[in-house]
């Protein structure tokens, strides 16, 4: 009878680990599949814009999928920052991505309410480092998916849909950022929110050997930077393994003096793929 039982233990414990196995390889190629869904081929951000110059900075991606895709989006975010003195945040230092959300009322808020939808689960949350500050770290929570969702293109900046948080390596906040689904957004030296023909002087977009320019003003084979998606997405449909990019060429001079947050994120069938996303903490102002 024991010589039984312990031979029925030894072949379940054997089933457990043939299953553990199992279940382990299947994770694994899983998580190889997906890492090598989408190759980055260059990123470029920039430290600095100036008001003071008259000169141009270049923001870029460009990423080769190794398989074919449903669709592959490039999410561009710009955010200003706020003064920590103005901000309704009830603490200076936090361990985690919940003690940021909990204290700062624009965002909890929001989230509060987007749950009353059930739409709060559609919120992305990031806790990544910013391309420029080493040892520090971002809390970046985007609504823009939701918005786009409920209101219509000529909406898209009605309300804030973008935040972030900077905290430096003792994790305490030494930066907050509110902003909007846009390819690049800023204010300028009297404090009006500019538009996008006197921040951008080019949107190139390419798929392959197709190439598409947004301009100020456009002449023959050219687009109007009015005519570039809403909400800061750029989307490609049945992706094949071609190469895929956004440049963006953006004008310096009439620029306000608060730090900005660019971001651009990339997405392939709703996936987010931080290795080919970057996050640059932009120092304006004067020379």
């Amino acid at each position: 009878m024991g010589r039984t039982v312990s031979v029925q233990v030894k072949r379940y414990i054997s089933l457990i680990l043939l299953v553990l196995v199992a279940s382990t390889a299947w994770t694994l190629t899983a998580y190889i599949w997906r890492d090598r869904t989408i190759r980055l081929l260059g990123m470029q951000g920039t430290d600095s814009l100036f008001s003071a110059a008259r000169g141009e900075r270049i923001l870029s991606i460009k990423v080769a999928p190794e398989r074919k895709l449903g669709n592959l989006e490039f999410r561009f975010r710009c955010l200003i920052e706020r003064s920590l003195d103005e901000v309704p945040i009830s603490l200076d230092r936090a361990e985690t991505t919940d003690e940021l959300i909990e204290a700062c009322r624009p965002v909890s808020d929001r989230l509060a309410y987007f749950a009353t939808m059930g739409a709060a689960e559609y919120a992305v949350i990031h806790e990544v480092s910013p391309e420029n500050l080493k040892g520090h770290r971002l809390v970046f929570i985007d609504f823009g998916r939701i918005y786009a969702s409920l209101f219509s293109p000529e909406h898209g900046n009605e309300s804030l849909t973008t935040f972030a948080f900077l905290l430096n390596g003792t994790d305490h906040l030494v930066g907050y950022f509110e902003g909007y689904s846009e390819i690049m957004v800023m204010r300028g030296t009297l404090g009006r929110l500019l538009g996008r023909g006197e921040i951008l002087d080019l949107v190139r977009v390419e798929s392959g050997s197709e190439r598409v320019d947004y301009v100020p003003t456009p002449g023959p084979d050219e687009f109007s930077l009015d005519d570039l998606p809403p909400w800061g997405q750029i989307t490609f449909k049945e992706v094949t393994s071609d190469q895929y990019g956004v440049t963006i060429v953006v004008r310096e001079g009439m620029v306000g003096s608060e730090r900005l947050l660019f971001a651009v994120e990339t997405f392939a069938d709703g996936n987010w793929f931080e290795e080919s996303s970057g996050y640059w903490v932009i120092k304006t102002g004067r020379i």
